[in-house]
């Protein structure tokens, strides 16, 4: 191959090369470089000069040279062409020829791409609730704003028990783990024994089913004793068939020990928005910028209300709620708009009222759609 028709340097290609350091090279490293590029161009490699290495007594260099080396011209001596500038490759700020500082921009990428994804994951998982998978246990991570030291596991762990016995008939376990109210709402155990039937098919369906969810929501009242709701979301086998459910179950906590309070009736929950569905296999629809709109009794605390994971908040206390009593409503009206709107998608809403001396807590779940 003539060197007229050899294809001269990519000057980018060059100048990339120029910016990168040299490692230590023999005589031959050159010729041999070129050599190996012509090859992989398809082209006829041009005849490699071989260097013995230096010795402190041997034969000339002219005695181990071929004679058709010795008399091929030098290619250093061509002229090259003069390096595209380097302000046409590298910004300003990266011109520099330390590979130290490329491999900091990547790991810096790298790192702000870790704590990007991170926080995005964590953003969704605290204010998102995913209900739309069907059985199995998909989160059992329980999600309380009330401090660790009075909480610390327990409505959970109290509701869970108290789920199992009635689910397996043992009435006498159930009935211990009732709060005062819940016991005095039936009087006496021989009445809580009669609906046996009904609560293995209520709350007893929880028994043979493992939440997808459980969210423990703490309400403020004036009682010694601390209330929480555990709001507990999956599908259960009711009446021979799938269903998927929410219960709100009120838990008191006082001197160490949680109790079940699902009858300390503090009065009826009206929930208006969202109403009821069209058919039995349909969730309540609702749109991204609806209100949600609850009635509760007069006489109880504001109540406090909560879209799946989202911060809690008392009505007319938090800017996103307001509590009118309107004259043409049985109670007072809690209206409720969440900050940017509602999710798309399913979500779970629950609503828990308190009497002024926290001794009556009512507690409602409705699971709803979002489009």
């Amino acid at each position: 191959m003539s060197d007229d028709a050899r294809v001269e340097p990519d000057p980018i290609v060059q100048t990339a090369l120029q910016l990168l350091p040299v490692p230590d090279h023999g005589p031959a490293f050159w010729a041999q470089l070129e050599a190996q590029l012509e090859v992989q161009l398809g082209r006829e490699p041009p005849e490699v000069v071989p260097v013995e290495p230096a010795l402190a007594a041997g034969p000339p260099l002219s005695a181990t040279v071929p004679a058709a080396a010795a008399t091929r011209p030098d290619r250093s001596s061509r002229p090259r062409p003069a390096p595209v500038p380097t302000t046409r490759l590298v910004p300003p700020t990266l011109r520099r020829r330390s590979n130290l500082l490329l491999a900091a921009v990547a790991v810096t990428a790298a790192i702000i791409v870790l704590v990007a994804a991170a926080t995005l994951v964590r953003d969704r998982s605290l204010s998102d609730l995913d209900t739309t998978s069907a059985g199995g246990s998909t989160d059992r991570a329980t999600t309380t704003t009330t401090p660790d030291r009075e909480v610390d596991g327990a409505p959970e762990r109290a509701v869970l028990a108290w789920v199992g016995a009635l689910g397996a008939g043992d009435m006498a376990t159930a009935w211990e783990a009732l709060g005062p109210a819940s016991q005095a709402h039936f009087g006496s155990r021989p009445a809580f024994d009669q609906e046996r039937s009904a609560l293995a098919e209520g709350y007893g369906a929880w028994a043979t089913s493992t939440p997808d969810h459980v969210i423990v929501t703490p309400v403020p009242s004036g009682g010694q004793a601390v209330l929480v709701i555990v709001t507990l979301v999956g599908t259960v086998r009711q009446e021979g068939s799938s269903v998927r459910r929410a219960d709100a179950i009120p838990v008191r906590l006082a001197d160490g020990a949680a109790v079940v309070e699902p009858f300390a009736f503090a009065g009826e929950i009206e929930v208006s928005v969202p109403g009821p569905a069209g058919r039995a296999d349909e969730l309540p629809l609702v749109h991204t910028d609806d209100e949600l709109v609850v009635t509760v009794p007069r006489g109880v605390d504001a109540p406090t209300v909560r879209i799946d994971r989202r911060e809690p908040v008392v009505c007319g206390d938090d800017a996103t709620t307001a509590l009118t009593e309107p004259s043409d409503a049985p109670g007072q009206q809690c209206s409720y708009h969440p900050e940017g709107g509602l999710e798309p998608g399913r979500r779970v809403l629950t609503v828990a009222i308190a009497s002024s001396d926290g001794s009556m807590v009512s507690a409602r779940s409705v699971l709803f759609e979002v489009a």
